[in-house]
């Protein structure tokens, strides 16, 4: 029976069943992840021949962050129409929960994985910040509608605020500040860790 279990779990249970879910979760519903294979399917890998070029997800993220801006600005707009309104809701939460699989993917899926260039990786997850902040007042415009009276500009910067002390601005929609805490926790370890990473490599 131990020997059974040593060949069937060196991993353990848990930790092999996660990678799994979670490769399964990036690789089947992640827009950015298919668009990175599609480049990389048609010839246009990085100089190892495995990845996809730097610049695939820079551009998702940019494109995304810039369809973000957009419904921001025009969110009244948006909130008059009920089913333009429903699709950017979703639309953004999806952008919240494809930040967070990619994020537990880099954290604990990705063998071997080396920070080449911990400033640029640095550089993403703060943009990452910028960007959970942005969809996560749309939701809340969008969701609350005229019952919110402060100006967006400070909607936006309580979520700054809410992200980094862990702190939703508003408690009352009880799903969206749960899904505020979980992609904020994960945005500042990540965050901490390639932190340290640097600090550690400068010191060696």
């Amino acid at each position: 029976m131990i020997i059974w279990f040593n060949k069937r779990f060196p991993d353990g249970f848990y930790f092999p069943f996660m990678k799994k879910v979670l490769s399964m979760v990036q690789k089947g519903g992640s827009l950015n992840y298919i668009f990175k294979e599609q480049i990389k399917m048609k010839g246009f890998a990085d100089s190892s021949g495995e990845k996809s070029p730097k610049w695939v997800s820079e551009l998702y993220q940019i494109l995304s962050l810039g369809l973000g801006l957009a419904a921001f600005l025009s969110n009244r707009y948006l909130s008059s129409v009920e089913w333009l309104r429903l699709l950017v809701i979703f639309a953004f939460s999806y952008r919240i929960f494809e930040t967070s699989v990619f994020i537990l993917n880099w954290i604990f899926v990705e063998e071997e994985k080396a920070i080449h260039d911990y400033r640029r990786s640095l550089s993403g997850f703060l943009l990452n910040i910028v960007e959970a902040a942005l969809y996560l007042s749309i939701i809340t415009i969008l969701i609350s509608g005229s019952n919110l009276k402060e100006p967006d500009i400070e909607i936006f910067y309580k979520h700054i605020i809410g992200i980094l002390t862990l702190f939703p601005p508003y408690p009352q929609h009880l799903i969206l500040s749960s899904c505020e805490i979980i992609v904020s926790v994960l945005l500042i370890l990540v965050v901490i860790g390639i932190l340290a990473s640097g600090l550690l490599r400068k010191k060696v």
